[in-house]
């Protein structure tokens, strides 16, 4: 039989350390959340770490590391993903940008509020978000990107800010108690499916028709 050398042993750990230590990539923590610092432009990126954040959480304006000041400015990709007992975010002031899947299975959100100064929501940004009621599109949002909303099952209204051009595919996709949603007039494409399955009634008869000739 082969035998594992000491040597090889410590390789092995070392190895998965490092795998450890990359899976949870993060700069600093403070309170429930972790960031990332760019300390050229000195702005910050919520992203994810060990422990996934319960409960209601404020994204703050700012966080202070060495005595320099940092803007929160982004949400990352997969910052929030699976956290499946969080229940409402609030802050955001400064935050421009919310990544691919940022939210995705956050079944117990209630309620996020989105800043004016957002501009971009990521592909899956609140996939199966499917305790989400409301939500409001900011003027800058320019597109609602491919399946950002699906399986909100529970998304009852929607406001979409004037500055969105493009509603994607499946962006609202299993969206099956959407009854009111404002599209502004700038709007000039609807993806395929992106109202797909959502149940017909007197309320909401525009949007079926959507649902079911576009996909």
């Amino acid at each position: 039989m082969k035998r594992t050398t000491a040597s090889q042993r410590i390789l092995a750990l070392l190895i998965l350390l490092s795998a450890t230590i990359s899976t949870f990539a993060y700069d600093i923590q403070d309170g429930k959340l972790y960031y990332n610092l760019d300390k050229v432009n000195e702005v910050a990126t919520v992203t994810y770490g060990p422990t996934k954040p319960t409960g209601q959480i404020t994204i703050p304006s700012s966080v202070t590391y060495n005595g320099t000041r940092y803007y929160v400015t982004a949400i990352g990709n997969e910052a929030f993903k699976d956290c499946t007992e969080l229940t409402r975010v609030d802050g955001l002031a400064m935050v421009r940008t919310i990544g691919n899947n940022a939210f995705i299975n956050c079944s117990k959100l209630t309620y996020i509020f989105l800043p004016p100064r957002l501009t971009s929501i990521g592909i899956n940004g609140f996939y199966g978000c499917n305790s989400l009621t409301e939500i409001t599109i900011p003027d800058n949002v320019t597109s609602i990107k491919t399946n950002t909303f699906d399986g909100c099952s529970s998304l009852a209204k929607v406001s979409i800010g004037k500055g969105v051009t493009i509603i994607d595919l499946y962006a609202f996709q299993e969206c099956k108690n959407l009854t009111e949603i404002t599209i502004p007039d700038n709007v000039t494409r609807i993806g395929e499916g992106a109202f797909f399955t959502i149940e017909c009634n007197e309320n909401n008869y525009y949007l079926c028709l959507l649902g079911s000739n576009i996909r």
